[in-house]
């Protein structure tokens, strides 16, 4: 990035105006820098001012500093909104990162974090493989399953208590797939149960 009035000739900035000598200033108004025609004998640029700027035809009596031009560029929220531009654990209303996703708890994680590698594309990482991770001290590969041993919640993330690493998706398929069975059977009994006491009931 070139230095405001550092000059070069057109060649050097890939001009056609390869003889011409070109000056980098900023607009005194809007501070938007750019190339511009340098004249040699005055020793000045052609115009200080920028096209828009130029063509809006403002005074530059009392230019603005590049601190409020750039306060004022900002989007309307970003004056009134504190949190604008700013991480998310920076903010007030943080509350740790942590939503759950169909009944796992997952964790916001940023990339100076050791464990970011095992993280999706928002960031996320799903907890209770967080905690099988920083217990063995390593990132887990794509193929190993931290499995939750049965007759816990997606959400009992305690470790080795109710989690366990599994290198072989297949059992974890299994095992997954016969959970899913015994809670079909289960909806179905309660309902049986359910039209067996309405029928006993209106027999009565």
């Amino acid at each position: 990035m070139p230095q405001v009035s550092e000059t070069k000739y057109g060649r050097e900035i890939g001009s056609s105006q390869a003889t011409t000598k070109f000056i980098w200033v900023a607009c005194p108004e809007c501070w938007k820098e750019r190339w511009v025609r340098y004249i040699v004998k005055l020793q000045k640029p052609s115009n200080e001012k920028c096209r828009s700027c130029a063509k809006k035809g403002i005074s530059t009596a009392h230019p603005i500093s590049k601190e409020e031009h750039l306060r004022r560029s900002l989007p309307k929220q970003a004056n009134k909104n504190p949190n604008y531009g700013k991480r998310r654990d920076e903010m007030a209303s943080w509350r740790g990162g942590r939503n759950y996703n169909d009944g796992y708890i997952q964790v916001r994680i940023y990339e100076d974090d050791f464990f970011y590698p095992m993280a999706d594309k928002s960031g996320y990482v799903k907890e209770h493989r967080l905690i099988v991770a920083k217990a063995l001290g390593r990132c887990l590969l794509p193929w190993e399953v931290v499995h939750h041993k049965w007759g816990f919640g997606r959400d009992d993330n305690r470790y080795p208590e109710t989690l366990e690493l599994i290198t072989d998706k297949r059992f974890h398929m299994v095992d997954a797939n016969v959970k899913n069975y015994i809670k079909r059977l289960e909806t179905r009994i309660r309902k049986l149960t359910e039209n067996y006491s309405k029928d006993t009931e209106l027999r009565k």
